[in-house]
């Protein structure tokens, strides 16, 4: 899913993302939702932000199945504007990493992230 997104963002379109690839309903809101943010404020990806995903639950009696994974996400030095490539500076509020959620679901032979939620008021 993070190289979808890395491909949306630092191009400011959604044309080669292959965003349902990895994504489904509530996340693949979120990700255009978010693109469409950055887009309004000259804003884009320079590199990948750092992430450790784990799986930390599997729910294989559920239809469809599900999977949690838990995320720690490092956005620092990616986020730029797109018409200079200045690096945004961190803000006081601005906690760096953050922790993230996603749900999988499992349709047919493919897993795909379902919903994803940061909480950036806590770090990891």
């Amino acid at each position: 899913m993070w190289a979808a997104q890395v491909e949306a963002y630092s191009s400011g379109t959604m044309k080669n993302a292959r965003l349902g690839d990895y994504t489904t309903g509530d996340a693949a809101a979120s990700i255009i939702s978010a693109l469409t943010y950055y887009n309004k404020r000259g804003l884009a990806f320079k590199g990948k932000p750092v992430i450790a995903p784990k799986v930390t639950s599997v729910d294989i009696a559920s239809d469809p199945r599900t999977a949690t994974i838990s995320d720690c996400v490092d956005m620092t030095g990616v986020l730029v504007r797109r018409a200079t490539g200045e690096l945004l500076p961190k803000t006081e509020d601005d906690r760096r990493p953050w922790t993230a959620q996603a749900t999988t679901a499992r349709g047919g032979n493919d897993w795909r992230i379902a919903r994803y939620t940061i909480d950036k008021t806590r770090t990891c």
